[in-house]
């Protein structure tokens, strides 16, 4: 739904895609446009949250955003309710890379330790393919 993806769609000629919410990028909340290592900062001065990082990275929740396993749930719908549709054999998403990532750890093609590292350039193209039974593993 962001400006950037909506751009690069109507470039590559799909002008009236079809807007789906769940591909927005993680909201970081309090925490957007902040630096990685002012975050790391923050998170080791808060004891309970530096445990949760330690024990459950994926809980984490900056203020005002979404944690990692809210974004897992959004992306997942989305990718259930494309891989579920009989008529859609191939369906082109046009996203951000932490996105295109989070569908790349659901399909166990990355680490959750990779999640937001080598992120995919703008533009470039990852193609993934998940069966039914892959999206089950993820609940």
């Amino acid at each position: 739904p962001l400006r950037r993806a909506r751009k690069l769609a109507a470039y590559c000629g799909y002008e009236t895609a079809t807007v789906d919410p769940r591909l927005a990028e993680r909201n970081f909340g309090e925490w957007e446009m902040r630096p990685w290592d002012e975050l790391y900062r923050e998170i080791r001065r808060q004891p309970d949250l530096l445990l949760l990082e330690e024990r459950n990275p994926e809980l984490v929740t900056p203020p005002g955003g979404e944690s990692i396993d809210e974004m897992r749930r959004r992306v997942t719908d989305l990718v259930e309710e494309v891989c579920l549709h009989p008529e859609w054999e191939r369906v082109a998403f046009f996203c951000h890379g932490g996105v295109i990532n989070m569908g790349r750890w659901i399909k166990g093609v990355i680490d959750f330790s990779d999640l937001f590292i080598d992120l995919p350039h703008y533009g470039s193209i990852t193609t993934l393919s998940f069966t039914p039974e892959e999206l089950a593993h993820t609940e």
